[in-house]
């Protein structure tokens, strides 16, 4: 169907407004198991979101087929409105001044083979098992490959379009000694091909694996915490809504009325850039077509601004920063490549620096164990116990617990190992002081 076509017939039905947002994502999934491929499998879909404004309200129609008539198309939609009880103010976006360029954002994952791909895996599989002989198992080993590309196109004008691609490993490894058996996953993930490191990953699935074998956990007591860069990405995402001016909107979030105030200890920075160089995803604009650019958000301890979408911008009369994301199927606050910024010690000197404490490198049960309204979290941990600034001894089945605002005002220091998620979010390793711990 040709967009112009739809988009004439549903202001020709009465719609002042009409918007087609469409998402093509394509996919592949290789798994091997024992040196054999046990899946190969590529999918390619495309979704369409079509919205309009008809007679002050906002409505939605979701498909994967647009292969039928604009006019059933639209009377779709309309019928959609007329089932709305409530008019809240809509917008379709006529577009932004100016859209900064992605320089490269491809990595021609296409041009690499399948069986280069496979091959891959296959020396992964055979790395990890030759590096140590209490690797007893590996029942997971796979490559995933993502490319996306998203359009957008209105009735005002508005004509954009974004592509993007990355590949990730993903492994579980299984250890045994004498009678112990433990398990670690982890994912690696790369917006080229050739960056894959496959020795350097296997040695990190096995050291940490091997290092769980003897894992135990500690006294309940009060100890200084190190959380990972990755583990601290998990604990930053798990309180994502306190940025949100949606949340604010709806008095559920605590930072509403404290733009403006010190939330967090001086050394914390946090930032948005969605054309970050070393993020796996650049977004030049978000799914309101609205044209996204750096922020501080958080600027040594102090809170700079919430984020905005048109809707929650036109409420609180300002602007939005280019952070409304397609959530379900409304738009809501997201973000691209929100960023803790590094500091300048290495992780390992901030382990130096301790003298009782331990380093988190894994969280679970962050769904369960998190209020990211009144910011308390009581999480499973698994890491390194620190004594007198050495690494004695792995630890497992602790839990965590603390309050996230008081959390980022009892900062000790920030290390310089900043780590990129591939949801688009980054952190470094992070110290805090004095934590309550439930051990033994």
């Amino acid at each position: 169907m040709k967009y112009e076509k739809l988009i004439k017939e549903g202001l020709k039905q009465g719609f002042s407004d009409l918007e087609i947002y469409s998402s093509t994502v394509k996919k592949m999934n290789v798994l091997v198991f024992q040196e054999e491929v046990e899946k190969n499998e590529v999918s390619n879909l495309t979704n369409y979101t079509i919205r309009g404004i008809f007679k002050g309200k906002m409505a939605y129609l979701n498909s994967e087929n647009m292969n039928q008539s604009p006019k059933k198309v639209i009377e779709k939609l309309k019928n959609n409105a007329n089932s709305l009880t409530t008019i809240q103010e809509a917008e379709i976006f006529e577009g932004s001044n100016k859209y900064s360029e992605v320089k490269n954002n491809y990595g021609e994952f296409d041009k690499i083979s399948t069986k280069e791909k496979i091959n891959l895996l296959l020396s992964l599989e055979k790395e990890i098992k030759q590096l140590d002989d209490r690797i007893v198992h590996i029942p997971y080993c796979s490559y995933d490959e993502i490319q996306r590309e998203v359009s957008i196109i209105n009735s005002k004008g508005l004509n954009l379009n974004k592509k993007y691609e990355y590949a990730y490993l993903a492994v579980q490894a299984v250890a045994k000694e004498n009678t112990q058996t433990q398990s670690y996953f982890d994912v690696e993930v790369q917006k080229e091909f050739a960056k894959f490191d496959v020795k350097k990953f296997s040695k990190k699935v096995v050291d940490r694996v091997i290092a769980m074998l003897k894992a135990s956990p500690v006294d309940s007591g009060e100890y200084d915490i190190i959380f990972e860069n990755r583990s601290m990405i998990d604990l930053l995402t798990a309180f994502l809504a306190i940025f949100s001016s949606e949340r604010a909107m709806e008095k559920r979030n605590l930072l509403s009325d404290k733009v403006g105030e010190i939330i967090m200890d001086e050394k914390i920075n946090i930032i948005e850039d969605p054309l970050y160089e070393n993020a796996i995803i650049n977004n030049p604009f978000d799914d309101e077509g609205v044209a996204t650019y750096k922020k501080s958000i958080v600027e040594n301890g102090k809170l700079l601004t919430l984020l905005y979408n048109l809707k929650t911008a036109k409420f609180y009369k300002t602007k939005s920063t280019g952070n409304g994301f397609k959530m379900g199927s409304g738009i809501g606050i997201g973000c691209s490549n929100l960023i803790i910024m590094p500091g300048e010690k290495s992780l390992e000197q901030l382990v130096k620096e301790t003298k009782n404490g331990l380093l988190i490198t894994k969280v679970a049960g962050l769904h369960a164990g998190v209020n990211d309204i009144s910011g308390d979290f009581s999480i499973q941990s698994s890491g390194f116990q620190i004594i007198e600034g050495e690494i004695k001894k792995s630890v497992n089945l602790i839990v965590v617990s603390g309050n996230f605002f008081k959390l980022m005002k009892n900062v000790l220091d920030v290390a310089n190992d900043l780590e990129f998620s591939y949801n688009s979010f980054g952190a470094p390793s992070i110290k805090f002081k004095s934590l309550q711990v439930s051990g033994k």
